[in-house]
């Protein structure tokens, strides 16, 4: 299996990995949990993300993949929580994270609507979600 991510992707165990920088600090509860879940009947892979943290039994912040079961516990338990993932131009040896972050740091909102105008499908304009684009969601 070839690794995209280099270091930045630990394999715990044969189903168990994490995805996260040296420098990341994760509660070793949240890691009990990603380990718990993944002795779950039909679970294959469980993946705790930068965010990874611990929840009302199972992690937040974890993808899981399981085969012939859906489990609802692990899904939606963190209104507000999110994570996103951009693939951009910069080559890593010139990547420099406070860089980055700053020029980022304008995503903190919904899509402007200047750029809906511009690149949204006409027939989405008037749909409900519409101002949503740009969110993780408005939770429940």
């Amino acid at each position: 299996m070839e690794w995209y991510m280099g270091k930045y992707i630990r394999p715990l165990s044969d189903a168990v990995f994490t995805i996260a920088s040296d420098d990341l600090w994760i509660e070793s509860s949240a890691i009990q949990q990603l380990h718990t879940t993944a002795n779950l009947p039909n679970m294959q892979r469980v993946v705790g993300m930068p965010d990874l943290h611990p929840g009302r039994g199972y992690p937040i912040g974890a993808a899981f993949f399981s085969v012939g079961r859906f489990y609802p516990a692990l899904v939606g338990n963190d209104i507000g929580c999110g994570m996103a993932l951009w693939q951009t131009d910069i080559l890593a040896r010139k990547y420099n994270a406070d860089k980055f972050e700053k020029r980022l740091s304008d995503l903190d909102d919904v899509a402007e609507e200047s750029w809906l105008e511009e690149n949204l499908p006409s027939a989405f304009a008037q749909h409900p979600w519409r101002n949503s684009l740009g969110s993780i969601g408005g939770g429940n």
